[in-house]
């Protein structure tokens, strides 16, 4: 089950349909921000916020937003970057 961000199960963890989530098909990863995997995602987060947000950062800047933390915020022992990752089904 996917939902967006403005949905009402997203706003409310209750309302999601327990049964629907296959919870074995999901993998949590800790990856660094370096790794190839984390700057799509930061991307279309980009993205979505400009789209979300509009100026609130400045046209275009929520990229710049997104970047000025630096790697070391994302590593242990006080940070972390999680990846919920949906294992495809066959």
């Amino acid at each position: 089950m996917k939902t967006s961000i403005g949905s009402p199960a997203a706003l409310n963890p209750a309302a999601l349909n327990r049964s629907a989530l296959n919870r074995s098909a999901l993998t949590v990863l800790n990856l660094p921000m370096h790794d190839p995997r984390v700057r799509p995602l930061l991307d279309e987060l980009a993205v979505e916020y400009d789209s979300r947000y509009g100026d609130l950062f400045g046209r275009g800047d929520a990229a710049d937003e997104l970047n000025r933390y630096p790697a070391s915020e994302f590593k242990g022992p006080g940070g972390a970057l999680l990846v919920v990752q949906e294992t495809a089904s066959p």
